[in-house]
C-alpha cells in the first residue's frame, strides 16, 4: 500500500483482529492466513513499527494473543478504503466495476491498464469475470466493446444497485463513520444525519430493519443523491433493458421503478412503506434542493420494500413471506425435497424452517445478501465444525442458480449456511434429547454440588439429562442409569475406569470444560443422527489404499495420483474416471480435505487417503496435509451424513 506500506497479508491480519473484538491467539490466526505463527509474529511488529504514528497497534500478551487498539478510525478507515485497496484481484475487479458504473461514455483500457498497473492480459481476464457477474447473470447489464474501449449498458436502476451493493459491503460496523470509499458518496456527516433522518421515519410507521438494513437503504439514499445532483435521473416506467429474457422468479431489484410490480397487493405495511418514502423525499428535497421525480420515490420503495421483508427478526415471518415473489416459496418446496432425496435430511419437520427459507431465497434473490468481513471467520469456522451441512448449503446455492438465473457464490453460502445450521441444531435437540444422559459425580460439600448441577443444567439441559450428584464411590448407582456421559469434580481414572467419555470439571466450570462438554454432546447427537452404515465402516477401507505423497504437488496431480491407485489395485474398473468439477469437497480440519464422487450401483464404496508431506492448497485453505478421496455407491448416498461423521471423529481427535 504506498501510503502507510502496508501488503494485502498484513491487511488481512489487521481486519480480522478488528472483527474479533479481543485477543486471539497466534496459533489461530496462524491457521485462518494460512502462515505459520513466526510470520505472524514478525508481521505484527512490522504493522505496529509502521503503524505507530497512526495510533494503529497490536498488543501482544504472552500466553494468551493479541488484540488491535485503534486510536484513530479514520487511519483505519483509510487502510481499507478504495484507494489504497487495489492489491488483490478481487480489489481490482470491484475498482473496475465501480469506475464503468460511474462512467457514463468510453474507458480506454489502456488508461485502465495504467491505473491499476496490470498488464492487458490480466485485464482482458478481469473483464471476462465482469462480464460473468453481472452480464451472464443478474443484474444483467451488458458489458459492451469497441477495439479498445469498453463501457456498461445505460440501465440507471442496475447501475445503482450495484454501487450500493458495493458500498454496504465496505461499511465498518465498529464506527459511526464506517468505512467510505474513494469517492466519498457523501460525507460522514451527511451519511449521518441521513441515518438520523431514516431512523425517525421507520419508528414513526412502525417498519423494522436490521443493522445491514438501515445501512442499505441510507446508502440507496446516498447513490441517489450524488446521481441526481449528476443528472442521472430514473426514467418513468423503465422496463428491464438488457436485451436478456427475465426469467422466472429473477430479481425484484431489476425493476425497481415499477410501481404496479413492486405492490401487486395494496398491504397495510405497502401504504406505510410508501408512506415513509414521501416523508424522507419530502425532508431530504429540501435539504438537497432536489425535485424527485415519481420514479426515484419508487426504487426507495421497492428497496425499503424488499429490507423490510428481510428483517428476519420480525415477529410476523408468514405475513412478510407472503410478500415475496411468488417464486420463493415454490423454489423452497423443491430446494427441501432436492435436499431430502440427496443427503436424507428433512428439514421441513422443523417448524417454521420453510418458512426462514422462503425470506433468505428472497435475499440471494434480490442481491441484498449482508456481506461482512467480521463474519467471514464466524462462518469458516462454523464450516469446520459442520462440513457436511456445509456442503448442503454449497449444493443449495448451486442448485438455486440453476432453477433462477442469478449467480450464486461464497457470499450466499455463508448467508444461507446458519440456517441450516440452527434448524439442523433444533431438530437434533428434539430428536436426541432422551437418547443423552449425564451425570454429575461430586465430592464436594451439597451448596458446591447444587451450584454446579444448576450450572451444568442452564448450559446444557436443552441438550441432555443430567442426573445427580453422585458420590464418587457409588458406580453401582451410576452404572443403573446408564449414562452416556460422567461429569467429575474429581479424575474419575485414580477411582474406577468407565467405558463412556468422563470430564473432570470445577466450580465453576472454566471455559475449556465447557468446551470439552459441548464436543461430547455434539459427538453423541452425531452418532445417534448419523448411526454406522449397516455394513459398518471395514467394508471401504483397505490398508494398501493408505499412501504417503514425498514431493510437493498441486491438489489436482494428488487427487489423480489417488485415482489411478484405485485403478491399478482393481477397486474401481479400468474406465472408471472422475469429473473433479462434480465431486464435492469440504475441510473436515485445518488440515483434512475431504472429496467425494458418485460411482453407479456396480461400483462399492471404497475409501483411498493420502499424507502429504507438503502443504497443499484448495481454495483459500493452505494448510492441507491429509486428502481423503471417497467413491460412493450411488445407493449408499442415504449414508452420506454418516460417512462425514465418521470421518470427522477420526480426524479431529
Amino acid at each position: 500500500m504506498e501510503k502507510y506500506g502496508l501488503h494485502d497479508r498484513q491487511r488481512k491480519l489487521l481486519y480480522l483482529l478488528n472483527c474479533e473484538h479481543g485477543l486471539v491467539t497466534g496459533k489461530d490466526l496462524a491457521a485462518r492466513l494460512g502462515i505459520s505463527e513466526r510470520t505472524v509474529r514478525n508481521d505484527v511488529n512490522e504493522i505496529n513499527e509502521k503503524m505507530s504514528e497512526y495510533k494503529v497497534k497490536i498488543l501482544a500478551t504472552r500466553g494468551k494473543g493479541y488484540d488491535l487498539k485503534v486510536g484513530s478510525r479514520k487511519v483505519f478507515h483509510e487502510l481499507f478504503s478504495e484507494q489504497d485497496l487495489i492489491v488483490t484481484r478481487e480489489d481490482r475487479i470491484r475498482f473496475l466495476i465501480l469506475k464503468l458504473v460511474r462512467e457514463d461514455g468510453w474507458c480506454d483500457l489502456l488508461q485502465l491498464e495504467d491505473d491499476l498497473f496490470v498488464s492487458r492480459t490480466t485485464l482482458e481476464n478481469d473483464l471476462k469475470e465482469i462480464r460473468r457477474r453481472i452480464t451472464k447473470h443478474q443484474p444483467y447489464l451488458p458489458l459492451m466493446r469497441e477495439g479498445s474501449r469498453v463501457r456498461l449498458g445505460d440501465d440507471e436502476v442496475k447501475r445503482r444497485n450495484i454501487m450500493v451493493r458495493i458500498y454496504s459491503e465496505n461499511w465498518d460496523y465498529d464506527s459511526r463513520d464506517g468505512i467510505l470509499l474513494k469517492d466519498e458518496v457523501l460525507e460522514p456527516e451527511a451519511l449521518g444525519e441521513l441515518r438520523s433522518v431514516w431512523k425517525s421515519v421507520l419508528r414513526r410507521y412502525g417498519l423494522e430493519l436490521d443493522d445491514f438494513g438501515l445501512i442499505y437503504i441510507v446508502m440507496a439514499s446516498a447513490v441517489a443523491h450524488g446521481r441526481l445532483l449528476g443528472g442521472h435521473v430514473l426514467p418513468e416506467g423503465q422496463a428491464p433493458s438488457d436485451g436478456h429474457a427475465r426469467p422466472e422468479g429473477q430479481a425484484l431489484s431489476d425493476s425497481h421503478v415499477l410501481r404496479e410490480h413492486c405492490f401487486s397487493e395494496e398491504t397495510a405495511v405497502a401504504d406505510q412503506i410508501r408512506q415513509a418514502v414521501e416523508l424522507f423525499w419530502n425532508r431530504m428535497g429540501q435539504e438537497w434542493h432536489i425535485v424527485p421525480e415519481a420514479a426515484e420515490y419508487c426504487w426507495l420503495e421497492d428497496i425499503l420494500r424488499q429490507l423490510v421483508i428481510l428483517n428476519l427478526s420480525g415477529a410476523n415471518k408468514v405475513s412478510l413471506a407472503a410478500m415475496t415473489d411468488r417464486s420463493c416459496k415454490s423454489f423452497a418446496g423443491t430446494l427441501l425435497d432436492g435436499i431430502k432425496a440427496r443427503f436424507g435430511v428433512d428439514f421441513s419437520v422443523d417448524n417454521g424452517f420453510e418458512t426462514d427459507l422462503i425470506l433468505h431465497i428472497q435475499a440471494m434473490m434480490n442481491s441484498m445478501v449482508s456481506v461482512q468481513t467480521q463474519s467471514k471467520y464466524v462462518i469458516d469456522d462454523l464450516r469446520l465444525t459442520y462440513p457436511f451441512l456445509g456442503e448442503i448449503a454449497r449444493w443449495f446455492c448451486q442448485r438455486l442458480e440453476q432453477l433462477c438465473g442469478i449467480l450464486m457464490g461464497r457470499d450466499d453460502e455463508d448467508f444461507i449456511l446458519p440456517l441450516f445450521i440452527s434448524a439442523w441444531e433444533r431438530m437434533a435437540r428434539e430428536q436426541t434429547k432422551d437418547g443423552i444422559r449425564a451425570v454429575l459425580v461430586s465430592h464436594l460439600n451439597f451448596g458446591l454440588s447444587a451450584i454446579l448441577l444448576d450450572e451444568l443444567r442452564t448450559r446444557f439441559g436443552a441438550w441432555m439429562s443430567i442426573e445427580g450428584p453422585f458420590p464418587i464411590y457409588d458406580r453401582s448407582r451410576i452404572d443403573r442409569l446408564g449414562p452416556s456421559l460422567i461429569i467429575a469434580t474429581a479424575r474419575m481414572d485414580a477411582f474406577r475406569k468407565y467405558p463412556i467419555p468422563v470430564i473432570t470439571v470445577s466450580v465453576p466450570m472454566s471455559e475449556g470444560e465447557c468446551k470439552k462438554i459441548r464436543q461430547c454432546i455434539t459427538r453423541s447427537i452425531a452418532r445417534m443422527m448419523f448411526p454406522d452404515p449397516p455394513r459398518g465402516t471395514a467394508y471401504f477401507r483397505h490398508e494398501q489404499l493408505e499412501f504417503f505423497v514425498e514431493r510437493r504437488m498441486e491438489l489436482s496431480q494428488i487427487l489423480a495420483l489417488m485415482e489411478e491407485n484405485l485403478r491399478s489395485s482393481l477397486f474401481v474398473s479400468e474406465l472408471f474416471a472422475l469429473d473433479w468439477k462434480q465431486c464435492s469437497y469440504a475441510m473436515l480440519s485445518p488440515e483434512c480435505l475431504f472429496v467425494y464422487g458418485i460411482g453407479d450401483n456396480g461400483q462399492d464404496t471404497v475409501m483411498t487417503c493420502a499424507s502429504c508431506r507438503y502443504a497443499v492448497t484448495w481454495e483459500q485453505n493452505k494448510t492441507i496435509r491429509r486428502v481423503i478421496l471417497m467413491i460412493i455407491n450411488e445407493r449408499e448416498m442415504a449414508y452420506i451424513g454418516s460417512f462425514y461423521r465418521i470421518l470427522m471423529e477420526e480426524n479431529n481427535g
